[in-house]
């Protein structure tokens, strides 16, 4: 049987900015949506099938930051989960 190649992971940290003052803003739909958000996207496959797993968590947040980020969560899930699944369709078609 042969292995499998460990998962590919990439992770960055985007943040609203300021075009004036070219600094780091809050987003302008919530005084406490946290400045920055750790993205992380994983790629492994198995068996000739890709998986494609994504996490984001706050980053250097403040509690009111953080809890905010928490109660978003049925959103992302269902803004980026309606976007993986176009992605699937889309790749079924091709």
């Amino acid at each position: 049987m042969p292995t499998q190649p460990p998962p590919k992971e990439k992770e960055k940290i985007p943040a609203h900015n300021d075009a004036t003052t070219f600094g780091i803003t809050r987003a302008p739909f919530s005084e406490n949506c946290p400045l920055e958000i750790q993205d992380s996207v994983t790629f492994s496959e198995q068996d000739g099938q890709t998986t494609v797993t994504l996490h984001a968590k706050p980053f250097g947040e403040a509690d009111a930051e953080r809890q905010y980020f928490e109660a978003l969560h049925p959103s992302l899930e269902q803004g980026y989960g309606g976007t993986f699944d176009q992605l699937t369709e889309y790749l079924r078609r091709a």
